[in-house]
């Protein structure tokens, strides 16, 4: 009998503790139902950072903006930096001039 004695305990136990955790026992709800909340709160927030929020692009949105906008993006980093190239190229040829006697010099 007193093993059938400590099962009933541990029931009764068990039982309190589910009882506790759903919130039966208290007026506000219960540990689980708190980590439900919290849970679909988590979700709702890294869904809004995927798909943006009304009007707002996401992650999601970007990176599709990204992978559709790529190639004019390279293209227009390309140029620019051909410019600044040039320029670069350009002061350093007029230096050179400079210090060497003017060889641009117009006929």
């Amino acid at each position: 009998m007193d093993c059938q004695h400590e099962l009933e305990t541990q029931v009764v136990h068990l039982a309190a503790f589910l009882r506790n955790e759903l919130g039966y026992h208290a007026d506000g709800a219960g540990t689980v139902h708190r980590e439900l909340r919290e849970h679909a709160q988590m979700i709702a927030s890294i869904d809004e950072t995927l798909r943006g929020r009304g009007d707002e692009l996401g992650l999601v949105g970007w990176m599709m903006v990204l992978r559709r906008t790529w190639i004019a993006m390279v293209a227009l980093l390309g140029m620019a930096l051909g410019y600044v190239a040039n320029d670069v190229v350009d002061a350093i040829g007029m230096q050179q001039g400079n210090q060497y006697g003017n060889s641009r010099s117009d006929p």
